[in-house]
């Protein structure tokens, strides 16, 4: 499964590397890591702004999943997070 997080264009800039680690983004890794998971940008190649505050992880499928996304909801410098839902046929 994976899960979908949106955050602040502060911690999306420090998360990238494109400034200097900031509180928002080194707390992001720190729960990341707590969590054992990894952050990796959705659109690794976009210059949009908005875009680039998309961050996707594996995460475990079941409870651990929702789990995940309920420690990681009210972070700082998280906007949402979501788990994906599974694709399946129309």
């Amino acid at each position: 499964m994976q899960v979908t997080v949106q955050v602040s264009s502060a911690a999306a800039r420090g998360l990238h590397g494109k400034v200097p680690a900031t509180p928002e983004s080194l707390g992001l890794e720190q729960l990341a890591a707590e969590l054992g998971i990894r952050l990796r940008p959705q659109h690794p190649e976009s210059h949009d702004p908005t875009l680039q505050t998309y961050f996707v992880a594996e995460i475990p499928d079941g409870p651990a999943g929702d789990r995940i996304v309920e420690r990681l909801r009210p972070a700082p410098g998280v906007s949402g997070a979501y788990v994906k839902p599974l694709e399946a046929m129309p």
